[in-house]
């Protein structure tokens, strides 16, 4: 089968969205299926930075990006030459994006089939200014309906983002959950953490962030509730490992403005084994995010053994079992917030049967191997219609 990928960023540059097609798109080809990406040269959009030395597999094409908007929106032109492509299935990622725009009208020139993975945030989740939020209110009345009116199936992460798309995709249009996924085998043995300890100085208990240093994050809120939680855990370090999106600087200044600022550490962009070494450094994994359409992160530190705590918001409850494999809090409750961390730092025995947990429940649903099953069955369902 030939298969067509859209994506607005690829790895290296760091996300869910960019794991997930990388991921998706290797296998596909270690299977015999015949993939070419279509990407831009994107490192960030907030602050909008290309990649400076990138290294692709010969399937991955890259378009130059271009931000010719006062309210951000990223275009690529030269993707339109792939609509010369001849391909067997277009799918194309993100909602509302430039390559998910064209990407219905690539396949209809084609005649092929048309899935759209959204991995779709609400309106109240966007940043980028008012004259973004405009826009993008705009865009889901009169736009994104007949959009999505043209794609074959709609594939979403969660149960909890299909609800919350009810109302912007057409009635008719075939819908999936199809969950994220990880590799596994490189969580096979669990990792121990102790390199990552050593090469970072870190002793004591850790408490984890993985991921892009982004608003939507929000550690602001971990660094507001750390002093509270430093009186009964002094030896607690908050670490967060990732790229920075424009926040790092505004929540050192904020951890200094709490005087908890040697007690937290940032860390820029690792390898992925450095990564996984980290979760395995971690006593407790945190996500604290507004919203998110799924979470990979948490499958990893699942993957890990190690007892997560996350903001109840998008798809995160489809991940955590809460009180099974970690605890969730209502976004926003920062006693609620310190209260489940503080929880897990106080019964290490119950952290360490979570993670155990965690891990089980990932081998069971959310590996990539199986997400890529259940992708190609679809494939070939709308294949032969």
């Amino acid at each position: 089968m030939r298969i067509s990928q859209f994506c607005i960023r690829y790895p290296p540059a760091m996300g869910g969205v960019e794991t997930h097609v990388k991921e998706i798109s290797e296998r596909f080809i270690r299977r015999g299926h015949e993939v070419t990406v279509h990407t831009t040269d994107l490192d960030t959009e907030f602050p909008f930075a290309r990649l400076r030395e990138v290294d692709d597999p010969p399937w991955v094409v890259r378009h130059r990006a271009r931000n010719p908007f006062p309210f951000h929106y990223v275009v690529a032109p030269g993707m339109m030459r792939a609509i010369g492509d001849a391909v067997d299935i277009v799918h194309a990622h993100s909602y509302g994006y430039f390559q998910t725009n064209l990407a219905p009208f690539v396949a209809g020139l084609r005649d092929v089939p048309l899935v759209v993975t959204p991995h779709y945030h609400p309106p109240w989740t966007m940043i980028g200014g008012e004259g973004r939020m405009r826009a993008r209110r705009a865009f889901d009345r009169a736009v994104a309906p007949f959009l999505l009116s043209r794609a074959s199936a709609i594939v979403n992460v969660s149960r909890e983002e299909r609800d919350q798309m009810d109302g912007v995709v057409p009635h008719g249009v075939r819908r999936e959950v199809i969950p994220n996924g990880i590799d596994l085998g490189r969580f096979t043995p669990p990792p121990d953490g102790r390199a990552f300890r050593e090469e970072h100085g870190i002793e004591g208990r850790m408490l984890l962030y993985t991921g892009r240093l982004a608003k939507n994050k929000r550690l602001e809120h971990v660094i507001e509730m750390l002093p509270g939680l430093l009186a009964d855990h002094d030896d607690l370090t908050f670490v967060a490992v990732g790229a920075d999106n424009g926040m790092r600087e505004p929540w050192e200044r904020l951890a200094r403005d709490k005087r908890v600022a040697e007690r937290v550490r940032f860390i820029d962009f690792v390898p992925y084994d450095v990564l996984v070494d980290a979760y395995g450094a971690a006593d407790v994994y945190i996500l604290p995010s507004d919203y998110e359409a799924f979470g990979i992160v948490l499958l990893e530190a699942m993957a890990a053994k190690v007892p997560v705590v996350a903001s109840r918001v998008g798809g995160v409850p489809d991940v955590v079992e809460d009180g099974v494999t970690g605890r969730l809090y209502p976004y926003g409750d920062l006693d609620a917030l310190r209260e489940a961390v503080d929880g897990l730092l106080r019964d290490p025995a119950e952290g360490a049967r979570m993670g155990e947990r965690g891990r089980n429940r990932v081998a069971e649903h959310f590996t990539w191997d199986s997400v890529v099953d259940r992708l190609l069955g679809l494939y070939g369902d709308l294949d032969r219609s």
